[in-house]
């Protein structure tokens, strides 16, 4: 509560990397403690029986970075797969990423197609943002992260192509990006790292 108005202060892209500066002294936490607050935040997030755009991303952040850092032994793998094996599971980011990174039908299509180029160049697969967006997410992010480096290096490549696609970088992309690249055990991409 003393912290509140000062957190409803800063920018709203600075929302995650603060949240970032938390996740080492939340892994020093007590595993029970941890729990404790896992369950918490995901009851917060759920109660209105909706999730934003900004709760999955803290969400999914503070799983990857603070539950899996606790048992690194579960979540590290080296991938294998190819991205013409998880078409389904791009094409189904691409739409959540460009849907939620522009304000028109047109510009989110635009930009779709704009990665899916990048990735994907043969594929006919059209914009078609999920209904259960989060499900699918999850689905897509558990898939790509068994890519095989060069594929999760092409993946990043589209996903700069489309959140560039406009000129410019959203709240909203700046943070997919971040929690997609976590998720991913990948770094930002270099020009995006400063913005987000």
């Amino acid at each position: 509560e003393e912290l509140l108005p000062e957190v409803a202060a800063l920018h709203p892209m600075q929302r995650l990397p603060l949240a970032a500066l938390a996740f080492p002294a939340l892994r020093k936490q007590p595993r029970p403690a941890l729990q404790t607050f896992v369950l918490v935040l995901n009851q917060l997030i759920q109660a209105d029986g909706q999730t934003s755009l900004e709760e999955y991303c803290l969400a999914k952040l503070v799983s990857v970075q603070v539950i899996e850092a606790l048992d690194p032994s579960r979540s590290a793998s080296i991938g294998r797969n190819k991205l013409p094996d998880c078409a389904t599971q791009v094409t189904d980011l691409f739409a959540i990423v460009a849907r939620y990174g522009n304000d028109d039908e047109a510009a989110a299509r635009h930009a779709y197609l704009q990665g899916m180029r990048e990735v994907l160049p043969d594929s006919t697969a059209p914009y078609a943002p999920p209904k259960e967006w989060t499900m699918a997410m999850d689905g897509a992010l558990r898939a790509l992260d068994l890519l095989a480096p060069a594929g999760k290096e092409l993946l990043l490549r589209g996903l700069t192509a489309a959140i560039s696609a406009d000129g410019k970088v959203s709240v909203s992309e700046a943070e997919l990006l971040r929690t997609i690249c976590a998720s991913l055990h990948c770094p930002l991409p270099p020009q995006l790292d400063q913005v987000a």
